[in-house]
């Protein structure tokens, strides 16, 4: 039994992480695999990652409180973009605060290979317009770019909290949505749900990337959906096993505790037929593995009319009337009508009040010969 235990424990590469937490040795992960197909040899003996001994719940679930926490705050910022210059970075330094704020760490690791230091760019990434057709935006530039209203910005969120990371992503609309916008965002929305919908233990993993991959080019962007479904989430924020069809990995089976991320993607660019304009959509949720099928770990919603961004409204409106009638802009005009229809009311109860003896009172003086029959 000794012998048994010591085979499987030197089996599975364990190393020391921060805080004394168990986490896989890096993997050695060719460099040149960028896209969904696989090239080059992925280092076989590292085909597992250690085994869960204990429930991971407690401290993922609270890493995707706070990224949800995070991702409201940041919509909430990017209102302000419609009156003021708002830029990419200043949400991101939004971000950070929010996630300190509520006890997480945004300083996480991006990948289980060598020479990732803990970094907020590695989970954290908001893009905007045109930069949003690649799928983790455009860097390039140190004076990132203002969000500009009319704009497509994709935010995804990465955290840790208490060693487990938490990985969230949502596409937002500033104030507008094309038609072709509307259509790429719900394509993707409805190959996540699908894909995520088949989540439970055992299943092979890239049979989640087929079934949203299936989806989306039946409707016509299967060369726009540019990688992975997904990954496992856990110590780093991206961890094995790679949700694809095209990768080794693809073969593994998910397991219990398991955490992995779902996050389809369609990228608009010069190169799509009849683009028109230039957009990208992604939508990401983390999903624990459980006896009975998944959990959905991460909440923020991610219905379209979540997604629009409007202008912030002013503290001084109305906000129960729709029709803007009592809302500022109205000017005198709107005012004189307000008071003659609160007016004339007033008066014609008032007037009804009086008995006819007092109306002629009123009219003439009391000393015109009251006694006199009127009617």
């Amino acid at each position: 039994m000794i012998l048994v235990f010591v085979l499987l424990f030197t089996a599975i590469p364990i190393g020391k992480g921060e805080a004394g937490n168990s986490v896989p040795e890096p993997w050695e992960v060719n460099s040149e695999n960028k896209g969904v197909t696989y090239s080059g040899e992925w280092n076989q003996q590292r085909v597992f990652v250690p085994l869960q001994t204990t429930p991971i719940y407690d401290e993922s679930v609270e890493a995707a409180r706070i990224i949800d926490i995070a991702m409201a705050a940041a919509k909430e910022f990017m209102q302000r973009a419609f009156t003021e210059d708002i830029t990419e970075t200043m949400v991101i330094e939004e971000i950070v605060d929010v996630i300190l704020a509520n006890g997480g760490d945004p300083y996480v690791s991006a990948f289980w290979s060598a020479n990732t230091d803990p970094d907020p760019a590695a989970g954290l990434i908001v893009c905007s317009g045109n930069d949003t057709s690649i799928p983790h935006g455009n860097y390039d530039d140190d004076d990132y770019k203002l969000i500009m209203p009319g704009e497509v910005v994709v935010v995804d969120i990465g955290a840790r909290y208490q060693g487990r990371c938490s990985d969230e992503t949502r596409t937002f609309f500033m104030g507008e949505v094309s038609e072709r916008q509307r259509e790429v965002y719900e394509i993707v929305k409805e190959a996540h749900d699908i894909s995520s919908a088949e989540i439970r233990q055992f299943l092979a993993v890239k049979e989640l990337d087929k079934l949203a991959r299936d989806h989306i080019t039946a409707n016509g962007y299967g060369d726009e959906f540019t990688h992975a479904l997904g990954h496992g989430v856990g110590y780093y924020i991206h961890e094995p096993p790679l949700i694809s069809q095209g990768f080794p990995q693809g073969e593994q089976l998910l397991r219990l505790q398991d955490v992995i991320t779902i996050e389809p993607g369609i990228y608009i660019t010069n190169e799509t037929k009849g683009a028109g304009e230039i957009f990208g959509i992604r939508i990401e949720n983390d999903y624990g593995v459980t006896m009975n099928g998944f959990e959905k770990l991460t909440n923020y919603p991610y219905d379209i009319e979540n997604a629009i961004i409007h202008p912030a409204s002013d503290p001084d409106d109305d906000d129960d009337n729709d029709n803007g009638f009592f809302r500022s802009g109205g000017g005198a005009g709107t005012g004189l009508i307000i008071a003659v229809l609160v007016a004339v009311p007033i008066a014609i109860v008032a007037y009804m009040r009086f008995s006819k003896k007092d109306q002629v009172d009123w009219v003439f003086g009391s000393d015109h010969g009251g006694d006199q029959n009127i009617e």
